[in-house]
């Protein structure tokens, strides 16, 4: 059994999500892709305020040897009985979708590029996506990893994943 470090934390809920307009304002690149994401009724619009801690997991880390598909990797089921055959008093889950603009608003450029996918329910614009967040040479952006076709994950990409501690 391991314990995991908090990457990092964000509050989400309280006020109004980012909007892309104020994304942008701080200088990040948004995708259409992800201003459609931002744009459809399963974003959140109000939710109870709470801080959200965030773990950053690969699927080799995980336990897969080959690529994982969506339905494997983002799924309610599978991440409760993984925490609870590896994690020590605490457990991962899906991120609510506000985690992805309100972790690219806190999270500042990284001395090399790195690219986060959000792990969480899919949302549909036209195609299901989850949130992307990276970099590049010259700027910061939020996009979306389409999950179509059953979404596969390279073993080594970057997902993060909502931390809870338990009793």
């Amino acid at each position: 059994m391991r314990q995991l470090q908090v990457f990092s934390s964000v509050q989400i809920g309280g006020s109004v999500p980012p909007s892309v307009a104020s994304l942008i304002a701080a200088g990040h690149y948004v995708g259409d892709s992800a201003q459609g994401l931002m744009s459809k009724a399963d974003f959140p619009r109000s939710m109870p305020a709470e801080v959200v801690s965030l773990v950053v997991l690969n699927p080799m880390a995980m336990g897969f040897v080959s690529e994982p598909s969506r339905d494997e990797i983002l799924n309610a089921e599978f991440l409760r009985v993984w925490s609870n055959n590896n994690l020590h008093l605490q457990s991962i889950e899906l991120c609510p979708p506000e985690v992805g603009p309100r972790l690219r608003m806190v999270w500042g450029r990284q001395p090399h590029p790195v690219d986060l996918l959000i792990a969480m329910k899919c949302i549909r614009f036209g195609r299901p996506g989850i949130f992307n967040l990276g970099q590049d040479n010259e700027k910061t952006w939020l996009r979306v990893k389409w999950m179509t076709g059953g979404g596969r994950f390279g073993p080594y990409q970057k997902l993060v994943f909502r931390l809870r501690q338990s009793q």
